[in-house]
């Protein structure tokens, strides 16, 4: 029986996002086109352990900023697991068994790009199999809705508008290339919507105490849909999980095609909580700025402009955030869009090789972090590791 599994956990891009307004419950109604990225991706190694309980160690180069206690998000998705598995009927082979999760970071934190979130995706995704639990995707996605709002879509991954706070979600077709298996899964959760109606938790991206939230999204009627140090010195460093040489892949989709893009991220990092409560503070402004719909998403009923209306609100918390997308959009030669919150921008270009030039210039120029990339079918693929 697998005792172990390894798991890549894909980066949420927020293509447009538009800022509706305020909720009565400190929540903000949010209108968003969400993409998952082939990279950056972190890769959850997920190990039974003896003992009932949850360990979690890290390694990468985008350890710092990731915490290592009750505040993970992979810990606490696998605490839901483990609670799962040790119910009467529905209890796994494992119940009693605990599971020990190694995080090789390499999806920076701060940055808008939902680390977090793909890590407790990747856990459940994972864990549940490994666990012998039989959740489907909506059963998952309800577990991630606990943790987090961005979780239920990083669960399906694919691409999505996302309402409301994110647990409405609405399936978007990916370009040529892609199969439509990751469709169901949006689908299904769309379908299941009572099952995001759980209490939220202080999870990333989560009600912190201004009210903000993670990119979600809602309309508003006659409004057009628009778009510390680091953790890991405090246990050992876990070892990057097994690689594919030495697991057995799943079924697995072939990836879009047609969607370049060049995500770059400064070296500072922007807490969402700061960004929102700015937006409140500013009065709620829209953004000025618009980036052309990527060509190889045209003829799926998108906006032709991309817009994020925490733009003004993430430069005023961080100065150095407009001349650092000024000098990128200068590399690039096109306009650079803010991911979610912040700190990262993204660009769309014309080709892969393109997106490696840039992604190395900026790299050099810049000093920053850059991934050439472009979308992906699912939010988490995993693969056996020995037995």
């Amino acid at each position: 029986m697998t005792r172990d599994l390894r798991v890549l956990a894909r980066a949420k891009l927020t293509l447009s996002l538009r800022v509706l307004g305020r909720r009565p419950d400190g929540f903000h109604d949010l209108e968003a086109l969400v993409v998952s990225l082939r990279d950056p991706h972190d890769v959850v190694g997920l190990r039974i352990q003896p003992p009932f309980g949850v360990r979690v160690r890290l390694s990468g180069r985008a350890v710092i900023g990731v915490p290592l206690d009750h505040s993970n998000l992979a810990a606490r998705a696998a605490h839901l697991l483990l609670e799962r598995a040790a119910e009467g009927e529905d209890s796994g082979p494992w119940a009693a068994s605990g599971l020990d999760i190694s995080l090789h970071k390499s999806i920076p934190a701060g940055a808008g790009l939902g680390g977090g979130s793909a890590d407790a995706a990747g856990t459940l995704v994972g864990g549940a199999r490994l666990l012998g639990l039989r959740l489907d995707t909506a059963a998952l996605a309800a577990l991630g809705a606990s943790l987090g709002s961005d979780v239920p879509f990083c669960v399906a991954g694919g691409a999505a508008w996302m309402r409301g706070r994110g647990e409405i979600l609405e399936p978007v077709p990916l370009p040529a290339g892609a199969t439509p298996s990751a469709t169901p899964g949006l689908a299904q959760l769309r379908a299941s919507r009572s099952l995001f109606d759980v209490p939220p938790g202080p999870a990333e991206g989560l009600r912190p105490p201004a009210g903000a939230d993670p990119a979600g999204s809602s309309g508003r009627p006659g409004r057009s849909p628009v778009p510390a140090p680091p953790g890991a010195s405090r246990l050992p460093v876990a070892p990057a999980p097994p690689g594919p040489s030495g697991a057995t892949p799943w079924p697995g989709e072939p990836e879009p095609a047609g969607v370049e893009l060049v995500v770059a991220v400064p070296p500072f990092a922007l807490a969402t909580a700061d960004v929102y409560r700015a937006w409140d503070e500013l009065g709620g402004p829209s953004s000025t700025r618009a980036v052309p719909l990527p060509g190889g998403l045209a003829g799926l009923g998108l906006p032709d402009q991309l817009v994020n209306d925490l733009e003004p609100a993430a430069e005023h918390v961080e100065p150095r955030l407009r001349p650092f997308r000024e000098a990128l959009e200068s590399l690039a030669g096109a306009p650079a869009l803010l991911a979610g919150s912040g700190s990262a921008y993204v660009v769309p270009v014309p080709s892969s090789g393109s997106a490696a030039v840039v992604a190395t210039q900026v790299g050099v120029e810049l000093r920053a972090t850059a991934f050439a990339t472009g979308l992906a079918a699912r939010g988490v693929e995993a693969q056996r590791g020995p037995d």
